[in-house]
């Protein structure tokens, strides 16, 4: 038996996996550490989700401990056990139920999605929701293809997914819904960013929240690093324990030399380097340097990128703050100059961005009390800092349109508009109301091998007038749920299921899209007033309560003639009055 106190320690094949369906090609990564049984720092690596096991060391014989940090600010632990003979087995770290959906995987990783209640888009408070797109060009800002009525969308009851490829200009996503301010979010160019646009259920909160996730693995990690206070917990660290291993796998950046331990600056350093491929992560890199103070690995990279990435107002104004604090200038450079441009060219992506800038802006100002050009500049970035949501990295703030910050709400909905997308999660019921689905269709899947056959298969259901698919005993409202009951496998029933023409109930859902939803073509504000009364007891009032909230695109007159078929003794003013009280807004008619 070979001598434990010689041989050289084994390392331990370390791998993340999670949903594929959802994230596409997109890597997502994970920082990874090794702690030794001294509880010191022994590997740490970044891991991509899904790919081929890493490597990684192990110390003396004892036990350790393998913890993964999320971007979202969620860690993972394993205790391995080495006896100095035999390596301990593969560690696994599954992610699965990180996400409450596969298609939110990605997101899920790299933002906290946990900590507020999310609300149903199929309620009435989000049927008139509504996202469009807008991009700065030489004209300003102006609504824009990629139409995102048209875009790669995936939609459930509780988030709406797209994946847009921006190019080499700023690009805004505006959301916004009748009686609130709208919501404009930076969106990171250069590669398929991912949005997410969940609707939020708490009083005290903007109804839609929007999580942007970037294209590159890099990018999206500092972004949740970043925005979870994780990269000032790693420097707190470093001034502790120096063994900091590489974060960025893959990419040679770093000397593979044993005990090679490069710190997070050197990280923010070499991610400022790539910034040709990657101008995200460049500026997320310059900003940590500007924030830590370790300005010469800066080198002149920030004038570079301020000069190569025309379209980016993130890179003058780390470039401006590196003149500040006593970089050489090139002919003709000043830090007025780079902030002056920094402002003409738009908006930073990054919350740091827009501080910085108004900062810069003040500081040489100072030094001209009569210079115009900077006032106003300072007034106008000024406005956006007033209705700016600071506890994002990505800047995100309330107006009418990108050149309008206001606090202001929107009294009504923008359906119709071109390039608009309707927010609301459309359902059968929906599809039967628009006559794009009629009761009694016939519906479809692909025929399934035999060894996958469940109790519950079927490769055929009905449409039922009540808005459900049914197949004998069993009935599903919800397109997935019926297609997760006869094949597990898989899981959107919505690009499963097909009518005999061959199109798919996602094809039917995308024409109901193109329409405002079915409350807004009937409520009629100059009907006249509705008879009301209360009802005669609490089981008629909560009977009315919860078949309207349970059927939100159903109309007064359908409550009360559905309530009335199943023998309920009711009357129409009583529907009326129930949903009067209780704010609904069902339909009139």
């Amino acid at each position: 038996m070979p001598d434990a106190t010689t041989t050289t320690p084994p390392s331990i094949p370390v791998s993340l996996h999670g949903h594929a369906l959802g994230s596409g090609n997109a890597p997502t990564s994970v920082m990874v550490e090794v702690r030794g049984p001294d509880r010191r720092l022994v590997d740490r690596q970044m891991l991509q989700v899904n790919a081929p096991p890493v490597q990684m060391r192990l110390s003396r014989p004892g036990p350790h401990a393998i913890r993964a940090t999320l971007g979202s600010g969620s860690v993972l632990y394993e205790d391995v056990d080495y006896d100095g003979v035999t390596a301990p087995p593969p560690v696994q770290f599954l992610l699965y139920d990180q996400s409450p959906h596969e298609s939110l995987q990605r997101t899920a990783i790299v933002h906290r999605l946990g900590d507020v209640r999310v609300g149903h888009l199929a309620s009435p408070r989000y049927l008139s929701a509504w996202a469009q797109l807008w991009r700065r060009n030489t004209t300003g800002w102006n609504p824009t293809e990629p139409r995102l009525d048209l875009a790669n969308c995936n939609w459930d009851h509780d988030a709406v997914r797209l994946t847009l490829d921006l190019g080499r200009y700023q690009h805004l996503l505006q959301v916004g819904a009748p009686g609130v301010a709208p919501l404009l979010t930076a969106l990171p160019g250069m590669g398929a960013t991912e949005i997410v646009v969940r609707p939020i259920a708490e009083p005290d909160r903007h109804p839609l929240e929007v999580a942007v996730t970037p294209a590159s693995a890099e990018a999206a990690t500092l972004l949740g690093y970043v925005g979870g206070g994780a990269v000032t917990a790693v420097d707190a660290m470093i001034a502790t324990n120096p063994l900091v291993e590489r974060l960025i796998e893959g990419r040679d950046l770093y000397d593979a030399t044993p005990g090679h331990h490069p710190s997070p600056a050197s990280l923010a350093e070499d991610v400022l380097r790539r910034k040709v491929n990657d101008p995200n992560t460049a500026a997320l890199g310059g900003y940590h340097l500007l924030r830590t103070g370790d300005l010469q690995r800066l080198h002149s990279w920030p004038a570079n990128l301020a000069d190569w990435m025309n379209w980016m107002s993130d890179g003058p104004v780390i470039r401006g703050w590196q003149l500040l604090r006593g970089a050489t200038a090139r002919p003709g450079e000043t830090p007025r100059q780079r902030f002056l441009q920094a402002a003409d060219r738009g908006l930073p992506i990054f919350s740091d961005g827009l501080r910085l800038l108004i900062d810069g802006l003040k500081i040489v100002s100072g030094d001209r009390r009569n210079d115009g050009e900077v006032a106003a500049a300072i007034t106008r970035m000024g406005d956006y800092a007033a209705v700016t949501d600071w506890s994002r990295t990505i800047l995100t703030f309330k107006g009418d349109n990108p050149g309008s910050p206001t606090p202001r709400p929107i009294p009504t909905a923008r359906s119709g508009a071109a390039g608009t997308l309707m927010l609301h999660s459309v359902t059968l019921d929906d599809l039967i109301a628009r006559r794009l689905l009629s009761p009694g269709t016939l519906l479809r899947t692909g025929p399934r091998p035999a060894r996958q056959v469940r109790a519950a298969y079927t490769d055929t259901a009905q449409v039922t007038a009540d808005g459900l698919i049914c197949w004998e005993p069993y009935c599903f409202a919800d397109p997935s749920e019926a297609l997760i009951a006869t094949q597990p496998d898989m899981t959107d029933g919505w690009y499963a299921w097909s009518t005999p023409d061959g199109e798919t109930l996602d094809a039917l859902r995308r024409r109901a899209r193109q329409s405002p939803p079915i409350s807004d073509w009937n409520i009629d504000p100059t009907h006249e007033p509705l008879v009301m009364r209360a009802p005669r007891d609490e089981r008629i009032r909560d009977l009315i309560l919860d078949t309207a909230q349970t059927h939100p695109n159903w109309g007064r007159l359908r409550i009360y003639e559905e309530l009335r078929h199943y023998g309920h003794d009711l009357d129409q003013p009583e529907v009326n009055y129930v949903l009067d009280q209780h704010k609904l807004p069902n339909l009139r008619l």
